[in-house]
């Protein structure tokens, strides 16, 4: 790791435990589209979001980061790789407000394969074609399910922060959640886009925004921003607002 990575990731922990411990004092002063969940909690003003899912929570990065701003909500995290899972309940199983669940989202129910690799950031439910298990990558089939249905077993009516980052599986994460999305009940959508389509592994821009446009949703900010260089942006997060809402900044 360069040390110019390591510096960066050093300031980034400085400013969650300051906007974590002081975050009065820092409302006005600190920018915009630095750190998306300090962001989320100036536009929600004095309202305390409940339920937060992290959909695609890998072991538990997003999790804990959440848990920081949001102590008091009930955040759900989901993560089908069996190896995953376990180093996800290892992380932050001891969070009294997280729950852990081994299994993934798309459009439908079921099971589908996925190519699970062992860097679990680059972990699919894409498999590309002819695909086999060979050193550092495995199939495995795992348990899908649909966020609507999801919810409605579990009776959660409102989603308040849905973040996902399922590796090029976003569009069909969405399709499993169309009645919370054309209902309204979904206010803050946090996920990774491409701006490269020759790069598969990313869900296009080009083709979320127009999903999350139709179904009500602006955009409020792109965070973590990536390229191979100064001039190029190739991947980043972006933020969603549920247009109906009041915006306080």
């Amino acid at each position: 790791m360069n040390l110019r990575l390591r510096i960066g990731q050093l300031r980034s922990r400085i400013e969650i435990w300051l906007l974590c411990s002081f975050a009065g004092r820092f409302l006005r002063q600190f920018p915009y589209r630095r750190h998306w969940a300090f962001d989320v909690l100036r536009f929600l003003s004095d309202r305390q979001p409940r339920v937060i899912f992290d959909i695609g929570a890998n072991v538990g990065q997003t999790t804990e980061y959440l848990h920081r701003f949001f102590p008091h909500a009930s955040c759900y995290a989901f993560e089908p790789a069996p190896t995953t899972f376990r180093a996800l309940t290892a992380a932050v199983g001891h969070l009294k407000t997280v729950s852990l669940h081994p299994f993934a989202f798309g459009e439908g129910e079921g099971t589908l394969p996925m190519a699970v690799y062992d860097y679990s950031d680059m972990s699919t439910l894409v498999v590309p074609p002819g695909l086999v298990a060979a050193g550092g990558v495995t199939l495995e089939r795992v348990a899908v399910r649909t966020v609507d249905s999801f919810c409605a077993e579990q009776h959660i009516e409102r989603i308040d922060i849905l973040k996902m980052d399922v590796e090029a599986y976003e569009s069909k994460v969405l399709r499993g959640c169309q009645r919370m999305l054309t209902e309204g009940r979904i206010d803050y959508i946090y996920t990774e886009v491409g701006f490269d389509r020759n790069i598969l592994t990313r869900s296009a821009f080009t083709t979320l925004h127009p999903i999350l446009e139709e179904n009500g949703y602006v955009l409020a900010g792109f965070y973590e921003c990536w390229g191979p260089d100064r001039s190029t942006l190739e991947f980043c997060n972006a933020l969603y607002r549920r247009a109906s809402l009041n915006s306080h900044q």
